[in-house]
């Protein structure tokens, strides 16, 4: 293969895993509490970041990409450390810089320049963000980026059962890669002093991390040799007096006798880790091996019907083979639908931001709870159920879910609930998206029925009436919004999921909900037939 060809795989490689990891980033940022956010999910998301960072790095050409990812890192890291509070319109700015991620990939995927201006744009917010932390300089920011920052938080307790202090010394460093530096080393403890001079940059951190971790976290900002970690005193660095010291690390323990400059570091090689488990592997690849499979079961048919003739006493060994190859095919097929299998937060974890994104477009406040994201279906079926869910969420949230002043005159919560729900059941998967919203409104779908001739009276109970939504051209809606008004209706919905084998029903309650039922098949149709022979004559 052409060097050309292996640059071609390995950016299509990087390509896809930075799909994963932005669908990654998403999902853990929307399922951040503001309230009391949890440092895992910053940790996952930072993770993230950095591997999208180094992708960048690795494969070339991605330079913005790199760019806008270091500075999506480096605000997270000062969520995780606790020195920046997350708060609403932070959480909305790290998802808009999700978003611009999103389309840098697709443009240099396509072979394109991404949007500069708004990369530019993004990037500026962010370091506007990091620079209204509270110990983290006097730099005035935005307006517009850090309106509503509460006062300065305090910084976290220390920890009771810390290891150790660590030295850690970065050469040939520049100005630019210090600030990314200490932000990384802060998420694996206390930076309790730092300084820095001729293109050296010492850090002592307090931290329960081994020495291959400090110098595993550095080494996502500068390379390994520009790395030495010192763990035994750590004013070995440099001529710190015990007194600067130890006003530095205030709870600590006395500083030690230190060790001179020419201290043999810590090793900044990390251990050999061992192969991955899973490799990526092409749908098509995939489908053409099911293909074959089914080609395997329809050849073991023959040999059943070839065999119908003999007397299984005369020829046991040829039945126990053919029973053997029957039961190895099934096994074998079996096996190949749970490869094409995905969870179904894949769908789950799209459909969260879209009822986010709806709700606040539309002034509404939603709650959402998702359940069964586990749950696995054939990869066919989850790409072509996506649009019918997501018309149905954003209905929910459009023309379900009252606003807030509308909810509580109706004495309820001034947040609504929106609940997506997958369970399997049987070789079925149902899955239910639920409001609490204020329930179809049946004389106004009774007056459409009638005006379009269709057999309805007043006397038509809710379960005959409300599967009338799902008619062409049958629309309740009193004007069409920037949410809802695209163009699909419910009847597109009820044919799309019908395409795919399966069966859409509405279930509803004046005032207190509607809940939507879809059910499919659990893997794609496959052949599994068995050859006929007609009768002579």
């Amino acid at each position: 293969m052409s060097a050309d060809g292996d640059d071609d795989q390995l950016s299509e490689a990087f390509f896809e895993e930075v799909e994963e990891l932005l669908a990654t980033i998403e999902q853990q940022l929307l399922s951040l509490d503001t309230s009391n956010p949890d440092v895992d999910q910053f940790q996952a998301i930072f993770r993230a970041a950095h591997s999208i960072k180094g992708g960048a790095a690795m494969v070339g050409a991605c330079g913005i990409l790199a760019e806008t990812s270091h500075s999506l890192e480096n605000v997270v890291a000062l969520l995780s450390s606790g020195k920046m509070p997350l708060q609403t319109w932070m959480l909305d700015l790290l998802l808009e810089t999700k978003d611009v991620l999103e389309g840098q990939v697709i443009s240099y995927r396509n072979g394109q320049e991404p949007d500069v201006q708004a990369s530019r744009r993004i990037c500026a917010r962010l370091q506007a963000a990091a620079a209204a932390a509270p110990c983290h300089g006097d730099a005035t920011p935005d307006a517009s980026v850090v309106a509503g920052m509460p006062s300065p938080m305090r910084e976290p307790a220390a920890t009771a059962a810390r290891a150790s202090v660590f030295c850690v010394r970065v050469s040939r460093v520049t100005d630019n890669d210090v600030g990314a530096l200490l932000a990384e080393l802060s998420l694996l403890g206390s930076i309790v002093h730092q300084e820095q001079s001729a293109g050296e940059l010492d850090v002592w951190l307090d931290t329960s991390a081994s020495a291959a971790d400090i110098a595993a976290v550095c080494g996502f900002t500068v390379k390994a040799d520009q790395v030495r970690v010192f763990n035994e005193n750590p004013l070995g660095c440099n001529n710190l007096t015990s007194s600067a010291f130890s006003a530095n690390t205030a709870g600590l323990s006395s500083a030690i006798d230190a060790p001179s400059k020419s201290s043999p570091p810590v090793s900044s090689e990390q251990p050999q880790t061992p192969l991955g488990r899973s490799i990526r592997l092409g749908v098509e690849k995939l489908d053409q091996v099911i293909d074959l499979v089914d080609e395997l079961i329809m050849t073991q048919a023959m040999a059943v019907n070839a065999s119908s003739a003999l007397d299984p006493a005369d020829h046991p060994r040829l039945f126990r083979a053919i029973q053997r190859f029957e039961r190895n095919a099934l096994d074998l097929k079996s096996a190949m639908m749970l490869m094409r299998a995905m969870p179904m937060d894949a769908v789950f974890g799209r459909l969260a931001r879209i009822a986010r994104d709806s709700a606040a477009k539309l002034g509404k406040k939603v709650r959402l709870a998702i359940q069964g994201r586990e749950v696995e279906l054939d990869r066919s079926l989850i790409e072509r159920i996506i649009d019918p869910l997501t018309h149905i969420v954003r209905n929910s949230v459009d023309h379900g879910i009252e606003t807030p002043e509308k909810r509580r005159a109706a004495g309820k919560s001034s947040h609504g609930n929106l609940t997506l729900s997958a369970a399997p059941h049987g070789a079925h998967l149902v899955i239910e998206v639920s409001d609490d919203g204020a329930g179809l409104q049946r004389d106004r779908i009774l007056r459409k029925a009638l005006s379009l001739g269709l057999p309805v009276t007043n006397s038509t109970p809710d379960n005959e009436l409300w599967p009338l939504i799902l008619l062409p051209g049958f629309s309740t809606a009193n004007q069409v919004t920037e949410i809802s008004g695209r163009g699909v209706g419910m009847d597109v919905v009820r044919h799309n999921i019908h395409a795919i084998g399966g069966q859409i029903q509405l279930f509803s309650r004046a005032g207190q909900g509607t809940t939507t039922r879809i059910t499919l098949p659990l893997t794609r149709a496959t052949r599994d037939g068995r050859p006929v022979q007609a009768a002579p004559g």
